[in-house]
């Protein structure tokens, strides 16, 4: 008895094998990119987000834009004790966008509105999550508020620089 296999058996085992093979390349890529993160120093739009320590005393975030990029949201995450999961304390939304550079955590900006109140100050040794949606990236950084001096603005790295130092290394990232 001899077997044949028809065009119809033939063309379902290469679509067979064309599919392992994409799931391999993409397995291989995907597995390529989650090594080669935690060796990046940084995330391009990290540079963007800094802390400082406002006239009143409170938390400050600065936020540089790009030109034609406006913030979205910003909220800020207290990480749980596991690491693993965090909650949101403070949320602000704007609908159309906003140009504004520089927000007191807590205080609810002119065309913002409020999506998770702050309910209690935070904690001046907290560590927290700032995360900023824009038009253009999601950048997620981690602050230790202990850390915060009047005249510096915190960034990503933990180091404390000039408002002009932050401004120059953020706008790097900006699409020329």
């Amino acid at each position: 008895m001899a077997i044949t296999l028809s065009a119809l058996d033939t063309k379902q085992a290469g679509v067979q094998y064309s599919k392992r093979r994409e799931l391999g390349v993409a397995f291989f890529v995907a597995m390529a990119i989650a090594l080669a993160l935690p060796a990046c120093e940084t995330l391009p739009g990290d540079v963007a987000v800094g802390l400082s320590e406002s006239a009143s005393g409170n938390p400050e975030l600065h936020y540089v834009l790009c030109p034609k990029q406006r913030i979205l949201d910003i909220a800020v995450k207290m990480p749980s004790t596991d690491g693993e999961s965090s909650v949101t304390v403070w949320e602000i939304r704007s609908q159309r966008g906003s140009t504004l550079e520089n927000v007191n955590l807590g205080e609810t900006p002119r065309g913002f509105r409020i999506v998770v109140p702050l309910s209690s100050p935070l904690s001046p040794d907290a560590s927290i999550l700032v995360a900023v949606r824009t038009t253009l990236i999601v950048p997620v950084v981690r602050f230790d508020l202990s850390m915060l001096r009047p005249g510096k603005i915190l960034v990503r790295d933990g180091h404390l620089v000039s408002s002009a130092t932050f401004r120059i290394d953020a706008l790097k990232i900006c699409p020329h």
